[in-house]
Formats: C-alpha cells, sequence, structure tokens
C-alpha cells in the first residue's frame, strides 16, 4: 500500500480539482483513486501552502454523541449513548475561517476524535465494528452561544455553516486504540483529555447508533468533547490537536468576515 510509512491522509483542492494526498515534510504528494477504491501515488507535488484543506471525506452526516465524557451530566437516564446530526453544510477544513450566523455572538470549542465509517452498515454487532473503520479525524464540533434567540433548537445551535470543522488529515490505521486529544485557543491550552475516559467507547457508539440509522461510508462519528467547553468569540483562533493524527486549525470571525488564513501545519 501507498502508506507504508505514512498513514495519514488529506483531502484537498487545487487547480479546481479534489484530490487526496499524503503529508511529506511541506509538501503534498497527490494520489490517484480513493481510499475506499485504492489510491495510486503520482509523482506530482504540491507546496500545502498552495492548496485548499477540504474535510477528509466527503462524508452524508456527521453524528455527535453527547455528554460522554465525565465531567458532563448524561443527557437522559437511558444505558445508551445520545446523539445528533450535523449536515455536509457544516463541514468545513483546516484553515477556514468560521463565520457566525446573526443569531450567536459566540461558540464553545469541542475537540473530539471522530471515527470514519468504511462501508454501510446497519444493525452493527460489536465484532463487525473494526472491519467498518476506515479512520480517524480531528473534529471540532462547535455550539452557537449568547443568541439573539429566546428559545435556541439543538439544529439551530449545532447545525450552522461550518460549524463541523475537521481535518486536516484521517489516519488510516483504523486499529481500535487510546487517543489523546488538546485544544488550545489563542495558543493556550483550555481542553485536555483521552478516549480512555469515554463513557460509550467506539464500539458501543456504532454498534448503538447503526441500530437506529444506516450508516454510509465516509460517515463520521463524533465520540464526544472532554470538559470544560471553552467559549470563543470573533477573532479567536483555535486548534484541536490529537496525537498521530494532525492539529485542526481555525479562526472565529463575525458575520461578512468569512476568509482562509495561513498556519504551521503539522
Amino acid at each position: 500500500m501507498w502508506f507504508v510509512r505514512e498513514d495519514r491522509l488529506a483531502r484537498i483542492s487545487w487547480e479546481g480539482k479534489v484530490w487526496y494526498a499524503r503529508p511529506d515534510g511541506t509538501d503534498l504528494a497527490l494520489l490517484s483513486g480513493s481510499p475506499l477504491d485504492g489510491l495510486i501515488a503520482t509523482n506530482r507535488r504540491i507546496a500545502m501552502t498552495d492548496v485548499q484543506f477540504l474535510p477528509p471525506v466527503p462524508a452524508t452526516k456527521l453524528i455527535g454523541i453527547g455528554a460522554n465524557f465525565p465531567g458532563e451530566e448524561p443527557l437522559g437516564p437511558d444505558p445508551y449513548p445520545s446523539f445528533f446530526i450535523k449536515p455536509p453544510s457544516s463541514f468545513t477544513g483546516h484553515l477556514t475561517t468560521v463565520e457566525l450566523p446573526h443569531v450567536f455572538r459566540s461558540v464553545v470549542a469541542e475537540g473530539e476524535l471522530g471515527v470514519v465509517v468504511r462501508r454501510r452498515c446497519r444493525n452493527l454487532t460489536p465484532d463487525e465494528v473494526p472491519g467498518a473503520i476506515l479512520g480517524w479525524t480531528v473534529i471540532n464540533d462547535l455550539s452557537g452561544r449568547d443568541s439573539t434567540l429566546r428559545v435556541v433548537p439543538p439544529a439551530v445551535k449545532k447545525s450552522a455553516d461550518g460549524f463541523a470543522p475537521m481535518g486536516p488529515y484521517m489516519n488510516l490505521d483504523a486499529s481500535i486504540r487510546t487517543f489523546t486529544l488538546t485544544t488550545r485557543r489563542n495558543g493556550e491550552v483550555v481542553q485536555r483529555g483521552t478516549t480512555a475516559s469515554l463513557r460509550f467507547d467506539v464500539v458501543e457508539c456504532l454498534v448503538y447508533v447503526s441500530s437506529i440509522m444506516t450508516l454510509e461510508p465516509y460517515d463520521v462519528l463524533a465520540l464526544g468533547t472532554p470538559p470544560p467547553k471553552p467559549a470563543l468569540v470573533p477573532g479567536d483562533e483555535v486548534a484541536v490537536e490529537i496525537e498521530g493524527i494532525g492539529r485542526l486549525v481555525n479562526r472565529i470571525a463575525a458575520r461578512g468576515a468569512y476568509g482562509h488564513f495561513t498556519a504551521e501545519i503539522v
């Protein structure tokens, strides 16, 4: 396989075309094909600063697991994970600026591990889960706050455009293991946790969610965030890093200030 030495995979836009690529120093080595159909190395390389990072997979939905770390009140008495859905219009990539819709003055950052689904699946058993995983990515599950609305429905606070940054990479080592995540606001650590603390682990989450709805190839489950949930206001830069996957960086802006920026890529 092409990723013998490098398991990480980016999905990028360059010269009007979508590519998969593997990081190689400060460059990206372009690939043909897809993670599901097979990837073939090309002889083309491009500087990371010359591309736009896209969400690492073309998912049909993101399923977010709620209150999945100690320190958060469970969302209900049932002994099952609670979850919500974010649409593709909420997805954005590394180094993009997230513009707050007019009903919010701030958001909270929620750094999370994302598990990417390999195949169409329904009613998974625990033994089937490892074979249903394509890889892992970094998610920032943003939630709107300080609203001008009297009542804020969950779909409004969770599903705004850009409220699901992910990437910059997917790690294609699909083995189930412990990950450590760190979130920084303007360079200061504001969240830190490990997936060893999850109330419901990846197997339990995939088994339960797939018993409710069909999961499609490239769909992503965001497995929950460790407390606290730091507030972000326009002008803030937020970085979520998961060891072995990468560091996802975005900025927050007020309405009308959307754009892209540059930052160190790891």
